[in-house]
């Protein structure tokens, strides 16, 4: 697995074409962890090479996304 890095938000990941969704979760978990919260912020978290904090909760919103069934009706 490639580490969290190079990603600004969440968003990122989850639209990233040359991630599988396994790819996409591993990375939004290690994102989500502990090792990129900036001392004192615990709701936030921080990649390096990133322009900002993320919230945590962003993360998670990400990760429940992938796991959201996807629509088998074709496009409009």
């Amino acid at each position: 697995m490639r580490p969290p890095v190079g990603f600004n938000r969440p968003e990122d990941v989850v639209k990233d074409p040359a991630l599988s969704l396994e790819e996409k979760r591993e990375l939004l978990a290690a994102w989500a962890s502990d090792a990129f919260a900036p001392p004192d912020h615990p709701g936030l978290r921080w990649l390096p090479g990133a322009e900002d904090p993320v919230p945590l909760m962003e993360i998670n919103d990400a990760l429940r996304r992938l796991d959201e069934p996807r629509s088998t009706a074709p496009d409009q």
